[in-house]
């Protein structure tokens, strides 16, 4: 980590209220949910997963950038609203 790109890391960073909007799962997550997943696999009900990467990471695989625009959520594009009752 060289100054130049701590800067420049840090200049892009948004501010940490709007990270949320800028994950793909639209929050940041919990370290528990972490030790949610390990605990299903070490549970009975995993006892027939072989072979398999688990990925907890809230799609942020699915980023381009080390600083992703906010999310737009395919409803909204699609002009409707939130599912209701």
């Amino acid at each position: 980590m060289t100054e130049d790109i701590r800067g420049g890391l840090e200049r892009a960073a948004p501010a940490p209220g709007a990270r949320d909007a800028r994950q793909p799962a639209l929050r940041v997550g919990a370290p528990r949910e972490l030790g949610w997943a390990a605990t299903f696999l070490a549970s009975p009900y995993a006892r027939f997963v072989t072979g398999h990467t688990l990925v907890v990471d809230g799609a942020n695989w699915q980023r381009r950038s080390v600083v992703n625009p906010e999310v737009v959520p395919v409803r909204e594009q699609l002009g409707r609203g939130d599912f209701g009752p």
